[in-house]
């Protein structure tokens, strides 16, 4: 039987299209083995012990990097930074390498490379406080210990020792402190461990962990969390921020004894000569991660004597008198018409912007009789300009609301680089006619679509109000 001329194109055409699916197939299969290599390796990355300061460098890690500092340490010049930033990258490969073998031998070659460095300048800090931290993450088998018998590391120095010498040499290094720290506190030096973490917090110097986190294992105790942090405005208040955006229940946890820290810090404060320019943007600060109630009001009342501004002097008096009530923060979702529409989205750490058209926010409150402010919080300089376009309703079920706007006073506050919008009430409350109304929304009835006027939900409104018991009905 014979073939045709369309039988060869039809033949051809079918192993063209056989070749793009085959290549389509292998195309998929390996961008899936690279996705999951680059996951593998993002997991082991983040679950490898690393030191609280990992060096110097700071370089994000790559395998050309790693070639381009093999080559600039082992030139006659090389310096222990150079010494310190290829022992660095070389640990960050051993953390995602596949193989245990690999991983081991790079962490040998990282902990020669720290050798190197102390040969050529024997109490190099950051050297000696990553040697230390990197032996006591290594896993003391005989082929580990072969390995880097090999590399001709000397074994004779423990991390405890290598730590303590590290310490002793370079007393005034935060990042020294803080690596050596961890070290004796996995060692079981659990005191030692946090009489050195506090020395390093009393440096006045940024934060000396990437997580706080990790601060917060060397106190086994409230009163161990009282003796770490020292009474210093700037540290208590980077502390008590970065702990909250991290981890809201750790932070709601350890809220006792980290109140009483920040209310004895702002007492020694007050006794001080701070001036504004000092004192005020930590204030600011803190006043976002109050701990505790007691903590807030000192923060209020610290305010109204520190600002100089009228306005702003008035706002925190009225703050100090009350207190900070629980409420469930809320907004609406886009598609409605953000007047009439219900609080849906619910207690969301997402951004929003008040300013801009159809747009509100909103909060549930349980006990409604007791608010007498609701302040919101902008990143941006306020300006009365915002105040007419603000229009207040209530509601008793979140679905007929009321217009109240009428029987509030609303006001702008610019203090330092942002400001507020203080919604205060009547001393008595809301007029009885409007009823006891837990559901509450702030609507901007302007056109514009500025965007001046945004930040986190949760941290932008807050209510205000007498202390008493939620009512029970």
């Amino acid at each position: 039987m014979k073939r045709g001329p369309y039988a060869s194109i039809s033949g051809v055409v079918t192993l063209q299209r056989n070749i793009t699916r085959l290549g389509i197939v292998l195309s998929a299969v390996f961008c899936c083995v690279i996705s999951v290599t680059d996951f593998y390796a993002g997991v082991r990355a983040r679950g490898a012990g690393r030191p609280l300061v990992r060096g110097a460098s700071r370089l994000p890690v790559t395998s050309s990097l790693l070639r381009d500092h093999e080559q600039a340490a082992t030139v006659p010049l090389a310096n222990p930074g150079d010494l310190l930033a290829l022992s660095e990258i070389r640990n960050e490969v051993a953390n995602r390498t596949f193989s245990k073998r690999r991983a081991a031998s790079l962490r040998c070659e990282a902990q020669a490379a720290l050798v190197a460095a102390l040969k050529l300048e024997p109490n190099h800090g950051p050297a000696l406080a990553n040697l230390a931290f990197l032996r006591s993450q290594q896993a003391p088998s005989a082929n580990a210990l072969n390995e880097c018998s090999q590399l001709a590391i000397t074994l004779k120095n423990s991390p405890v020792e290598l730590a303590r010498f590290a310490v002793k040499t370079d007393p005034l290094n935060q990042e020294v402190l803080s690596t050596a720290a961890f070290v004796l506190s996995k060692a079981g030096q659990r005191q030692e461990a946090r009489n050195v973490i506090r020395r390093a917090l009393e440096l006045e110097t940024p934060m000396p962990t990437s997580d706080p986190l990790t601060l917060l294992t060397y106190a086994d105790s409230y009163e161990d969390l009282l003796a770490l942090l020292p009474r210093r405005l700037s540290v208590v208040a980077a502390w008590s921020e970065r702990l909250k955006q991290v981890d809201g229940e750790a932070f709601s946890r350890w809220g006792s004894p980290l109140g009483r820290v920040q209310l004895e810090t702002l007492e020694a404060l007050s006794g001080s000569q701070a001036t504004e320019e000092d004192a005020l943007p930590l204030l600011l600060r803190l006043e976002q991660s109050a701990a505790t109630p007691k903590a807030l009001k000192a923060i209020h009342k610290l305010l109204a004597k520190t600002i100089h501004d009228d306005r702003a002097v008035r706002f925190y008096t009225s703050l100090a008198a009350l207190e900070r009530m629980p409420r469930v923060p809320a907004t609406v979702e886009p598609s409605s018409l953000r007047r009439d529409g219900a609080l849906t989205a619910w207690n969301r750490s997402e951004r929003v912007t008040l300013d801009r058209y159809y747009s509100a926010v909103g909060f549930f409150v349980p006990n409604p009789e007791a608010v007498r402010m609701v302040t919101l919080r902008s990143e941006k300089t306020v300006t009365g300009s915002i105040v007419p376009l603000l229009k207040v309703f209530v509601s008793e079920n979140n679905h007929s609301w009321t217009e109240v706007t009428s029987a509030l006073t609303v006001s702008a506050i610019p203090v330092d680089r942002h400001g507020y919008v203080a919604i205060s009430l009547p001393s008595e409350g809301l007029p009885s006619g409007f009823g006891k109304p837990k559901f509450w929304k702030v609507y901007f009835s302007g056109s514009q679509r500025n965007g001046a006027f945004s930040g986190t939900l949760g941290d932008m409104l807050e209510v205000y109000g007498r202390a008493g018991r939620p009512s029970v009905e």
